[in-house]
């Protein structure tokens, strides 16, 4: 469950802990923007924790990324930086 919402997923069985430990990080992600911007609505919430859940991932990926990607990928994290505050 997500922000109240059941999304079923097959899961292997050997996932299921670390599928846990996500949904609640995501949701703990979701309570502390709600709380941080209290006048955007669900969505808008939702979408700026995919925004920092992608750059976080791109990041991670960033040694392997051409120097074209990684320009890209700043001008992206500015871009949702500029969007939450």
């Amino acid at each position: 469950m997500i922000e109240g919402r059941t999304y079923p997923l097959k899961v292997n069985e050997e996932d299921a802990a670390s599928m846990l430990k996500i949904v609640e990080e995501v949701n703990e992600s979701l309570k502390s923007l709600h709380v941080s911007y209290p006048q955007k609505d669900r969505q808008d919430c939702m979408a700026m924790a995919l925004l920092t859940y992608a750059v976080k991932l791109y990041e991670s990926r960033a040694d392997s990324l051409s120097p074209d990607i990684q320009e890209k990928l700043e001008v992206m994290d500015r871009l949702l930086d500029e969007v939450v505050l």
